[in-house]
């Protein structure tokens, strides 16, 4: 399906997915609705066994998983830990937003250093788009 280095990446990021949710291949397996033998072979590192595409998508939705957010686990463990941070800082600095915890000070400062962060980043990471509603009618 896709490169040796891609499959080890995402088996990496199944066995940490695994952990951090606390759960047994068992567990796993029972949930995406395959044996515990076939899943241990596609989680260990080791094997030929290439993880198909409705493999990763049925684990992506076993973890429940965004398609946005589904790319990250093809980047390497210091990449992806860089990448999920960023997108928790955003998400708090969003929730702040929201309810009322920022001053217009406060939410200048938090805003540039999101732009230094992901300024030192651009030639690594795809662009995104980020529309920001006119001011006047907004704010």
């Amino acid at each position: 399906m896709y490169g040796k280095d891609v499959n080890l990446k995402f088996k990496t990021y199944m066995v940490q997915k695994r952990k951090e949710n606390g759960l047994t291949q068992k567990d796993v397996a029972d949930g995406v609705g395959m044996s515990r033998m076939c899943y241990l072979r596609l989680e260990a590192i080791g094997s030929n066994t290439k993880v198909t595409l409705e493999q990763t998508v049925l684990i992506f939705d076993f973890y429940d998983i965004e398609p946005a957010a589904r790319l990250v686990a093809y980047l390497d463990n210091d990449h992806r830990q860089q990448v999920e941070s960023r997108i928790d800082g955003v998400q708090k600095l969003l929730e702040n937003i929201i309810e009322g915890k920022f001053y217009y000070e406060d939410l200048k400062k938090a805003a540039q250093v999101l732009h230094n962060q992901y300024s030192s980043s651009v030639s690594k990471y795809p662009k995104f788009k980020l529309q920001i509603a006119d001011k006047d009618k907004n704010l």
